[in-house]
């Protein structure tokens, strides 16, 4: 699916003073690749150990040019995943050695190896053909059960702080999908360290207007009444699932204020997205979904949409869903 890496911001000064590319092209949502806040403020140490290594004179025309060097690399490198991690001024590699072991990055990209860890690579590895670290495996198909679903999207779902489910026809009171939603759940808790915060949820299911039969009653009022009864199921059943000390938001979405229908089944986080053609209902093992991580302009597109709202028409009151499992 996506994976993380954490790269040692001397590596990448490096590159900017000699005006390499290095693998900055490798990086972001296209390439399945997201480089780690590791620690907080990564982006900021590469900016002041570039400019100390000009003697912090900005007007340095050197220093000019490899800064517009760093800004072009840092297009494709910005730090994506948020993990927190305050900078106790060890050794990077120290700290990311040890970070690893609690909750593990797919590789630590470093000037040099370690010997006996082969989660540490260097640049010489985009010639490693073999590599599993950087040469990254094909996506297969899912088959439609609770485990398989959950450990597809398990990477998205770990290093992500805030996850948006969208499913329209995701309803609480039939078979298969608060199973799925329990596992997604599970996953996004139990491969974080226990340092790091739990995800904020949300859950979106559609009420769209589509398919409303002809009646008496005006479809507002019948959008309004879908959204209670689903949100009242929510409510009743999906609590006993979730672990306690979780809260997740459910609520009912109709067509966009743009005109766009809610149609697509997504799971959607502040690191990246994934298509889930099919949806999130289990199905058996074997039914089979297409699941694929969304490109960096469909990610952004709808994450604008369903992680920032934009557009969104909520019918009804969102319901706020406390875990009580133990």
């Amino acid at each position: 699916m996506i994976y993380e890496y954490a790269i040692d911001p001397a590596l990448v000064k490096e590159w900017a003073i000699k005006r390499e590319v290095g693998l900055a092209r490798h990086f972001g949502l296209d390439q399945r690749r997201v480089v780690s806040d590791f620690p907080v403020n990564w982006e900021g140490q590469i900016i002041g150990a570039l400019w100390e290594s000009f003697g912090w004179d900005d007007r340095d025309p050197e220093y000019i040019d490899a800064n517009s060097h760093l800004n072009a690399l840092l297009q494709y490198m910005r730090p994506t995943v948020s993990r927190g991690h305050r900078d106790s001024h060890q050794p990077w590699l120290e700290q990311a050695l040890r970070t690893h072991e609690s909750e593990p990055f797919h590789a630590i990209l470093a000037q040099a190896p370690v010997d006996g860890r082969d989660e540490v690579i260097t640049p010489a590895v985009d010639r490693e053909l073999h590599n599993h670290r950087w040469h990254l495996p094909t996506i297969d198909l899912t088959s439609k059960t609770p485990a398989a679903l959950a450990d597809q999207l398990a990477p998205l779902l770990r290093m992500a702080s805030k996850i948006v489910l969208v499913d329209p026809y995701f309803e609480a009171d039939k078979a298969g999908y608060p199973e799925v939603l329990s596992l997604l759940i599970q996953r996004a808790i139990s491969g974080r360290s226990p340092e790091r915060a739990w995800p904020e949820v949300t859950v979106m299911t559609g009420v769209g207007d589509r398919e409303k039969p002809a009646s008496a009653i005006p479809v507002e009022e019948q959008l309004r009444r879908e959204s209670v009864h689903r949100c009242g199921k929510a409510a009743e059943l999906l609590g006993g699932s979730l672990p306690k000390g979780l809260k997740i938001e459910f609520l009912c979405i109709a067509q966009f204020a743009s005109g766009d229908q809610v149609h697509n089944r997504l799971l959607l986080t502040d690191v990246g997205g994934a298509s889930i053609p099919y949806g999130t209902q289990a199905l058996g093992d074997a039914v089979f979904d297409d699941i694929t991580p969304l490109f960096s302009g469909q990610y952004r597109a709808r994450w604008r949409q369903y992680g920032k709202g934009e557009g969104l028409t909520v019918i009804g009151a969102p319901m706020m869903i406390n875990g009580l499992h133990d």
